[in-house]
């Protein structure tokens, strides 16, 4: 979008674009920070820089070459990335109008779909344990312990994430609409 505002002067104008430029290095270092942590945990840095980049660039949506350029990053790691985390449920494509392009944005929700991937994955934790420990129920309660412990577990943070998903949707209902 073209800057229409009026500079009083070359010097005001210089000043403004070095305010955005450090803005827009600020930016592009917490997309880093968050590419680090998700790279921490296991998933592609690329992936935390993606979705780094989409928590704070603006507009909050962007465009395939966007990412590319904003990022600095092959078209193939973008094409691969956003494909994921669209099936994942952090990002989602959105369109406008009168525009051929597809944007992509974080999805509103998208860290209580986490969490509710994550309780989805923990049930199947504690209905396997369950199994488990019927299987194990004629064993020495020792050998019982260790699946004993991840059933509880499992059922403790069960609880503790539906009890927290519950509380967080109660109390941030009134989150800024997303665009799109």
């Amino acid at each position: 979008m073209p800057d229409t505002q009026q500079h009083s002067s070359p010097e005001e104008a210089s000043s403004e674009s070095e305010v955005v430029s450090e803005k827009h290095q600020e930016k592009l270092q917490f997309a880093e920070e968050i590419g680090r942590i998700l790279e921490d945990d296991g998933q592609p840095r690329i992936a935390g820089r993606i979705l780094g980049w989409l928590m704070v660039c603006d507009p909050p949506y962007q465009s395939f070459d966007d990412l590319v350029d904003a990022l600095d990053v092959s078209k193939g790691s973008i094409s691969t990335m956003t494909r994921k985390m669209i099936d994942s449920g952090l990002v989602k494509r959105v369109t406008f109008p009168g525009d051929r392009k597809s944007y992509y944005q974080v999805r509103s929700e998208a860290w209580v779909h986490v969490l509710e991937q994550r309780l989805q994955l923990s049930n199947r934790f504690a209905d396997v344990t369950k199994a488990g420990i019927k299987m194990m129920e004629d064993e020495p309660k020792k050998q019982q312990r260790r699946i004993r412990e991840m059933h509880n577990f499992m059922v403790f943070f069960i609880k503790q994430m539906e009890e927290a998903i519950e509380d967080y949707e109660s109390k941030f209902d009134d989150v800024i609409p997303e665009t799109g």
